[in-house]
């Protein structure tokens, strides 16, 4: 199974999303997600995809599950 990190980032009443590069879904917007690494936890795997794609760090404050 996959598993994806994302992050939502709402501050001042702004949500932060990132633009994609990716071929099969250039230039649509998303949130700062990405792929869960063989033994990283799902939220040093969040923390890492937000760092990575947008330069910032957070505390993240909120787990969202997905059914």
């Amino acid at each position: 199974m996959e598993i994806i990190a994302g992050v939502i980032i709402v501050k001042n009443h702004k949500v932060l999303m990132v633009k994609e590069s990716k071929k099969e879904c250039y230039g649509k917007f998303a949130f700062p997600a990405g792929h869960v690494e063989n033994g990283e936890n799902i939220i040093d795997a969040a923390k890492r995809e937000l760092l990575e794609e947008t330069g910032y760090k957070a505390d993240l404050t909120k787990l969202f599950p997905y059914h």
